[in-house]
């Protein structure tokens, strides 16, 4: 699941990897195990939402190890972090969400200003550190996202909230048009949005099915 995990791994049968490897080397792993695979792993350093869904404003930084619990009331935002991370990645909307209008927070106020966006730093499993913000520009829902690119070697395991809001040392990789960024993005990560969402974000129906016996075998393959 998404939410609770650090490190995003791809579905490797049969391998087990140590989580004390750093994004970098984990996919230099993965890649000498299965060179022919395209899938790499993924380390979230941080996301930053703003006016999405019912979300203001919010900073969502995991632990640099292990597991990460969201805990919270119902209707405080749990299931929104990991839908953001999710929309800023792949521009995948939540189950149930036809029109990209509709992920607009009311309080959002377009007209001072405010934009529904999210911003996600990552480290990809080729060692790259990435930034990938993705904002509706228009109430009418109109979509932009830019990739950018550094060296992994600029996060220092404590900067994760600079390097997220500073400008200075990113390299524009692809972006705003959304037809252009999205096929580079996927490329970046290293798994397209089905992979992703069968390999990495167990949403939450799935997680209900897994309990049934009947549906559990579906769900898994």
């Amino acid at each position: 699941i998404l939410g609770p995990c650090a490190y995003f791994l791809p579905r490797w049968r049969g391998v087990s990897v140590s989580t004390d490897y750093s994004g970098a080397a984990l996919g230099e792993v993965l890649t000498t195990l299965f060179p022919e695979r395209t899938m790499m792993c993924m380390k979230l350093i941080t996301a930053s939402l703003k006016y999405f869904r019912g979300i203001t404003d919010k900073a969502f930084t995991p632990a640099s190890d292990g597991i990460t619990a969201i805990v919270g009331e119902n209707g405080t935002g749990k299931t929104s972090i990991l839908a953001g991370i999710s929309w800023c990645l792949y521009g995948e909307k939540p189950e149930g969400v036809k029109r990209a209008d509709a992920l607009i927070n009311e309080k959002a106020d377009y007209k001072a200003g405010d934009r529904t966006q999210v911003t996600c730093v990552i480290i990809a499993g080729d060692g790259r550190l990435l930034r990938i913000n993705r904002r509706i520009t228009t109430r009418k829902g109109a979509t932009e996202v830019d990739l950018w690119q550094r060296p992994a070697a600029d996060y220092d395991g404590t900067n994760g909230g600079t390097l997220l809001a500073d400008a200075d040392g990113w390299e524009h990789v692809a972006g705003p048009a959304v037809s252009h960024a999205n096929p580079v993005i996927v490329r970046a990560l290293g798994m397209d949005s089905r992979q992703y969402f069968a390999a990495v974000h167990v949403q939450q129906k799935q997680v209900d099915d897994l309990v049934h016996d009947k549906k559990r075998g579906e769900v898994i393959e």
